[in-house]
């Protein structure tokens, strides 16, 4: 049995299928994201990808943000945007990573750093509406951000 619902963040709408069953990863999606900060600037380099079960690269996407306050925002933010992007696309099953143990922490712990408070709170909220959802520690050897 599955219940729609649908919410609306930052004036984008979500509409996402709950199924009423168990967690299951084996048909999860991939997701990494990373950032990059500058603090003299403020600008903030932001990345995600998708990837296939077979880890081929699916789509990818970057932009860059103005007037980030600190390191942390700037990873909780990529996070943040990947999770909308996964609803946009109807993706219920995935498995986040990123390379910010402060923020998987944050989320996985339901404590967060004050800079964070409202990201976090985001990426909560949008995670009560996946299926199935996971967020992992990525190893910072697998990096493929950085301001130049």
């Amino acid at each position: 049995m599955k219940n729609k619902q649908s919410q609306s963040i930052s004036g984008v709408s979500y509409r996402f299928l709950k199924a009423v069953r168990p967690n299951h990863f084996s048909q999860a999606r991939l997701s990494k994201s990373d950032a990059a900060w500058r603090i003299r600037s403020t600008l903030a380099g932001i990345s995600w990808s998708f990837y296939h079960a077979n880890g081929e690269m699916r789509v990818s996407h970057s932009k860059a943000i103005s007037f980030v306050i600190s390191p942390f925002v700037a990873e909780g933010l990529p996070m943040r945007r990947t999770m909308e992007h996964a609803g946009s696309l109807g993706l219920t099953k995935m498995i986040f990573k990123s390379n910010s143990q402060q923020l998987v922490t944050a989320i996985g712990r339901s404590s967060s750093f004050l800079d964070l408070h409202g990201i976090v709170s985001d990426i909560k909220l949008m995670a009560d509406w996946m299926e199935s959802v996971s967020f992992r520690l990525r190893h910072r050897s697998n990096f493929f951000l950085r301001m130049v």
